[in-house]
């Protein structure tokens, strides 16, 4: 028993490592994509990890305008670009945990 509990203990662990991972790549595409005249609206983006997901937010008032393709910095949006990334970015995060 005392040796399931390391593996599922390692499992965790890894698993833990990987949303983190996930997380943070995906916050820095979404800051990265954000369209730059002030600073203000890339400035506003804060992440939250909890113990099984992630919360991305901005809270600049114009933000939803940016996602929508106002500015022609990102005329695709930010988030959901990203969002459509994350079976990507969940390869590419495991691949470099496994190094």
């Amino acid at each position: 028993i005392a040796q399931n509990n390391k593996v599922f203990d390692d499992t965790a662990q890894m698993i833990d490592g990987l949303m983190e991972a996930v997380a943070n790549e995906a916050f820095t595409r979404i800051y990265n994509r954000t369209p730059v005249d002030t600073g203000f609206a890339q400035s506003r983006w804060t992440m939250t990890v909890g113990e099984r997901d992630f919360l991305i937010t901005n809270d600049a008032p114009y933000i939803s305008y940016l996602e929508n393709g106002w500015s022609q910095q990102a005329p695709n949006g930010m988030v959901a670009l990203t969002m459509n990334e994350i079976p990507q970015i969940i390869e590419e995060q495991s691949r470099r945990l496994r190094k």
